[in-house]
């Protein structure tokens, strides 16, 4: 029995620091009112219209209570955040909860007692809809749920169904069949609009579709091998990301500014340029002023055409004549300084919480069908290495960044499932791979490589990693297709068993219609686009190992250690500055751990990471 006398204090203090829902729900109404002057004083309710099928969404079994105590004792119950909007400073209106098919409870803000929840709910496993999303409203509300055993049903649908969308409502209607009357919360479009009676409907239907999900998922998991794959590795990193995106990183806005300033000084000085080579001002924006410009007045040859016939001045058209005229340098270095100031320079600035002083990106950790992560809001992937941007990115006052990167991971992972004993032994062995691969095509002393042909090597192991041909090699090399060819022609050679591998897998996936990586992780091929398994493979696989060693990190380093960002095979920690050395080997060292699959099978190729401390994400590389 719960101590009444610490639950009447507490059930207290919440009635005094907070109205009704009722009343908050009308004072939040009334507040979008005056922020919108042109909307009227009344709101009119939304009535939602009855499925003629009886269904087990039908409001009637949806109940209001007044404490989560009045909750059956579930050991598995669906959870449902409802919100005024998906910002981070959004109010929590309620909470839904669904334990069994057709019965879910809405407990109003007012009524949520946090450390009564946490008992209630202690040792019971949650199942959340992007869960991620609803521990860090209950975290920032006074409820921490990090402790429970999580099921998230929609990573669980990212494993089992790749290539299909994985919202709610989406799932709701195609999987459970539902007569799904709200899309959205109907505070988010039209506030004046709603009213409470709706939003409860809403709020208790998106946990019951979540406990029914759940149902159908946790056995499809276990007959397609996915269980310990989606147990061990995606469930704790729910977690991790969570708490990655809650501490967010700070940015350094005064040093962007003065990045702006300098750039838009470069910018002006290479128009003016640009100009006098032109003979006069033009509209460098225009494509059909420029293509005048280049090929027309200064004669340059296109290299390629628009859809609908001119000639192109694309990026991929300029650099192929970049070195014809060295306007064209200088067209190619203005666009590059407008992208970064129109996407970052501009905008990074704006996206600071202003209670924290850090950007809290969002970190998708199923962003792409091989299951690699993504990030938005903004896409701090997109900035690349070496950038002066990321020089912006820095620690807290007496912290420092370690940057981790995995080397060659998705090289390794071909040398894992080829078996192939030449780039077996060069990791084995710790040789450098892109010289042996050169000096063993050319015929040639391994001292003796050159960096020219080392890059010639390195453009071959990370093309073939990400499905390049002999086409994209031409390209990469800018040799002739007939040259480009006959490295790969080489290449094979040297590797005979990475090519019977790409082909072997080929005709499996063609007979299966999928490939499936050590971890159990499927990538569905769909429209007859087996030409990619082999890369969804690799990319897949060298996922899912930096996905492990993220599991291991969180759960063995100090608290004092922040993981702040994952960005593709590199990992970015915010240590205090006294512990670094300390934390830089732990981080390496736990990161090398062998990893192991589906039935024991180890990775078979030593796991290598590049460590370095920096004081900025820049001066990491």
């Amino acid at each position: 029995m719960k101590d009444s006398i610490l639950y009447q204090k507490e059930a207290e203090r919440r009635t005094n620091n907070s109205e009704s829902l009722k009343n908050s729900f009308s004072r939040y109404l009334e507040s979008v009112k005056q922020r919108s002057p042109n909307c009227t004083s009344s709101h009119h309710s939304v009535s939602c219209a009855k499925s003629e099928k009886q269904s087990p969404f039908q409001r009637g079994l949806y109940e209001t209570i007044a404490s989560i105590e009045e909750i059956p004792p579930y050991d598995t119950i669906a959870i449902d955040t409802e919100t005024t909007g998906l910002e981070r400073d959004a109010k929590l209106l309620g909470l839904s909860f669904c334990g069994e098919a057709g019965k879910a409870y809405w407990l109003p803000a007012d009524k949520i007692v946090p450390f009564v929840v946490e008992a209630t709910l202690a040792g019971k496993q949650l199942v959340m809809h992007n869960a991620k999303f609803d521990l860090q409203v209950l975290a920032r509300n006074g409820i921490s749920l990090y402790g429970n055993q999580i099921f998230d049903t929609m990573i669980a649908h990212q494993l089992l169904d790749e290539n299909s969308s994985h919202s709610l409502k989406h799932l709701a209607k195609t999987v459970l069949g539902a007569d799904v009357v709200l899309e959205k919360n109907p505070l988010q479009d039209s506030p004046l609009l709603a009213d409470l009676k709706q939003l409860i409907e809403y709020a208790c239907a998106d946990a019951d579709y979540t406990f029914q999900l759940y149902q159908l998922f946790a056995n499809q998991l276990k007959r397609e091998n996915l269980s310990r794959l989606f147990s061990t590795v995606e469930m704790p990193l729910v977690k991790i990301v969570s708490r990655m995106e809650d501490w967010g990183i700070l940015l350094d806005t005064e040093k962007l500014v003065a990045l702006q300033t300098k750039l838009y000084e470069e910018s002006k000085a290479i128009l003016n340029d640009i100009f006098s080579i032109a003979g006069k001002p033009f509209d460098i924006n225009s494509p059909t002023q420029l293509s005048a410009l280049l090929y027309d007045k200064l004669n340059l040859e296109s290299k390629k055409k628009t859809p609908k016939g001119a000639k192109s001045t694309d990026i991929e058209s300029l650099e192929a004549i970049s070195e014809d005229h060295p306007i064209v340098e200088k067209i190619l270095r203005y666009r590059e300084i407008d992208k970064l100031c129109s996407t970052y320079l501009e905008k990074l600035p704006l996206l600071v919480d202003k209670t924290t002083g850090r950007i809290h990106c969002q970190l998708h950790q199923n962003g792409t069908v091989t299951g690699r992560f993504s990030c938005s809001e903004p896409n701090l992937q997109n900035i690349p290495r070496g950038d002066i941007i990321r020089s912006a990115f820095i620690p807290a006052p007496d912290h420092v960044f370690i940057d981790a990167d995995f080397s060659q991971i998705e090289l390794r992972c071909i040398a894992h499932y080829t078996q192939d004993e030449n780039m077996l032994a060069a990791y084995h062995n710790g040789a450098d791979l892109h010289k042996k691969t050169i000096a063993d095509m050319l015929g040639k002393p391994i001292e003796d490589v050159t960096e020219k042909e080392r890059f010639i090597a390195k453009s071959i192991n990370f093309g073939l990693a990400y499905g390049m041909g002999a086409g994209g090699l031409s390209k990469r090399l800018g040799v002739s297709k007939e040259e480009a060819q006959d490295l790969m022609d080489k290449y094979f050679g040297v590797y005979s068993k990475v090519k019977s591998y790409i082909h072997l897998n080929l005709m499996e996936v063609q007979k299966r219609g999928y490939v499936v990586n050590m971890f159990g992780r499927r990538r569905r091929m769909v429209n007859g686009d087996y030409h990619k398994a082999f890369n969804a493979l690799i990319q897949s696989t060298a996922t899912d190992i930096c996905k492990i060693q993220m599991v291991r990190l969180a759960s063995a380093l100090p608290e004092t250690v922040k993981m702040v960002l994952q960005v593709h095979d590199e990992l970015l920690f915010e240590v205090k500055r006294e512990e670094a050395e300390v934390n830089l080997k732990q981080i390496v060292a736990i990161m090398e751990t062998p990893v192991t699959g589906l039935g024991g099978k180890k990775f078979s190729v030593p796991i290598k990471v590049e460590a370095k401390i920096a004081e900025n994400w820049a001066d990491a590389h």
